[in-house]
């Protein structure tokens, strides 16, 4: 009850399948982690710096790749001096 959002990311591809439909059961929005086909809608990974913003997303496909690469990037704005 009360609830909008659903991110299913555990390392059981069975368990996410299961909270996928009971979300989908229940119109509650989903995102599966790694299942790009079980998702309603997809986050990717954001780094911000004062008014600057990078996201880079794998479209559900390999969120820790996304996130190494978010963190190549917040590394790079921060050491740049502009």
């Amino acid at each position: 009850e009360g609830i909008n959002v659903v991110y299913a990311c555990t390392d059981q591809e069975h368990v996410n399948r299961i909270i996928a439909a009971d979300a989908h059961r229940r119109h509650i929005l989903v995102c599966v982690t790694d299942s790009p086909e079980s998702c309603d809608f997809i986050s990717p990974a954001i780094h911000k710096k004062g008014f600057m913003s990078i996201a880079v997303s794998s479209n559900a496909r390999d969120i820790r790749r996304s996130m190494a690469w978010r963190d190549r990037f917040a590394d790079m704005i921060e050491n740049d001096d502009d």
